[in-house]
């Protein structure tokens, strides 16, 4: 997971609530500090307390260690410039998964494209994670919906009249 802020620091918990061992990059060290030693993140989200299977480093090449799935959750404006020096530490065949909202302001590209153009991932590992929902309700355990969709390239693929739709495979993160 990149990015502790509240969006990021709730994914993360969600993760390792479900059963994930997750490593959440923090740039401030007190904000790791904090989450490791206090299981808070004080700052965006002081009422929840965090599980033990999440671990904080200030080091973002050892957030990325091992990593089969990669969770962006930064400043869209920020992702450019991170990223360049991200990508050659995520793990060749990660998925990479953005939860980042809008799009970069003098390039107009979805962040999706900008994950692609800046470390060259193909459209097929990186997933976009969206839905309405709130992160302090989520954080809270309140029921939210939320969507993770794959960009598949190619041609859309039609069904028979009649066909049943086939069920969407589940998605689980272990950051």
């Amino acid at each position: 997971m990149l990015s502790a802020g509240s969006s990021g620091t709730t994914l993360a918990k969600v993760f390792a609530d479900a059963g994930s061992d997750v490593t959440i990059h923090a740039r401030p060290p007190e904000v790791v500090a904090e989450i490791d030693v206090r299981r808070l993140n004080a700052r965006y989200l002081p009422e929840v307390v965090l599980p033990d299977r999440l671990r904080a480093t200030v080091d973002p090449v050892e957030a990325l260690a091992g990593a089969r799935h990669v969770m962006l959750s930064i400043p869209a404006q920020a992702l450019r410039a991170n990223l360049a020096a991200w990508a050659p530490h995520i793990e060749p065949d990660a998925v990479v998964v953005s939860s980042m909202k809008g799009v970069e302001t003098y390039s107009g590209l979805r962040m999706s494209e900008v994950i692609r153009q800046v470390a060259g991932i193909p459209f097929e590992r990186i997933a976009v994670l969206s839905g309405p929902n709130l992160t302090r309700e989520i954080a809270g355990g309140q029921a939210a919906a939320s969507v993770v969709a794959p960009r598949r390239d190619g041609p859309a693929r039609r069904r028979p009249h009649g066909a049943q739709k086939a069920a969407r495979p589940s998605f689980s993160c272990s950051a």
